[in-house]
């Protein structure tokens, strides 16, 4: 708050008398307070960092990147992706990230380095690697307790949404990717995916896409290699039908 000269509106600055005008030499005693205040005008912006949202990439990324898997076929010699289902080491992942023959046998020999740390695993159930039904389910060898991601409902995820993927294109190491839902309904025969613009390539298989409120509502399972930006993933309500069905 500032005071006003009432002659010339100019500003007054305190002296050890009282005031005077900076513009005028008005002066008046401190006592008499022959002056009028003003408010200080207010910023008419709002400042804001990117932790301000919850749908915030940075914010979900910091919130889940404990949660996301590397996954490791020594047998095969590749790597895709996964996430812990379950603190206890159960891991949601694709089928064909375990596969490791012609005749689609399970690999015995899985790694999965989850939060720094590399633990052994093995393949609690598993599908053929095909289709909307490409899902696996893992267990790490290990007594720890490991940070669970929460899963939302597919069902309600909409054409536009924001979407992000975390995983380990091309075996280099997790990042981050963000996109929006081309289609929340994509259907290609008897199969139902979400397809979306959110940039993945080999080695996200597996990995989970994230909405706006940082839930895990499908997870990756392919590209389409003749277009550009045209993704697929597995909503996590099929993956859960089958998770439930297995026992788990």
């Amino acid at each position: 708050m500032s005071a006003t000269c009432p002659r010339c509106g100019g500003e007054l600055r305190e002296t050890a008398s009282g005031f005077r005008c900076r513009s005028c030499g008005y002066t008046c005693s401190a006592f008499e307070k022959p002056f009028s205040t003003r408010e200080e005008p207010k910023p008419s912006y709002q400042e804001e960092t990117i932790y301000d949202k919850a749908s915030s990439a940075a914010n979900i990324y910091d919130r889940n990147i404990s949660g996301v898997c590397i996954i490791r076929n020594i047998e095969d010699q590749c790597s895709g992706s996964g996430f812990i289902y379950k603190s206890n080491g159960l891991v949601i992942t694709n089928a064909h990230v375990i596969y490791f023959d012609k005749e689609n046998r399970p690999s015995r020999r899985l790694e999965v380095l989850v939060n720094g740390a590399l633990y052994k695993a093995n393949v609690i159930k598993s599908n053929k690697p095909e289709g909307d039904d490409d899902i696996a389910l893992l267990k790490i060898e290990s007594a720890n307790y490991f940070h669970e991601l929460k899963l939302g409902n597919s069902d309600k995820v909409h054409n536009g949404e924001e979407v992000i993927a975390i995983g380990n294109p091309k075996g280099e190491g997790l990042s981050i990717t963000k996109g929006i839902v081309s289609d929340a309904q994509r259907v290609y025969g008897s199969e139902h995916y979400i397809m979306s613009d959110v940039t993945i390539n080999g080695g996200n298989s597996g990995g989970p896409l994230f909405n706006e409120k940082g839930e895990v509502v499908a997870i990756c399972v392919s590209a389409r290699r003749e277009a550009e930006n045209m993704n697929f993933f597995i909503p996590i309500n099929h993956v859960l039908d089958y998770i439930h069905r297995w026992g788990y």
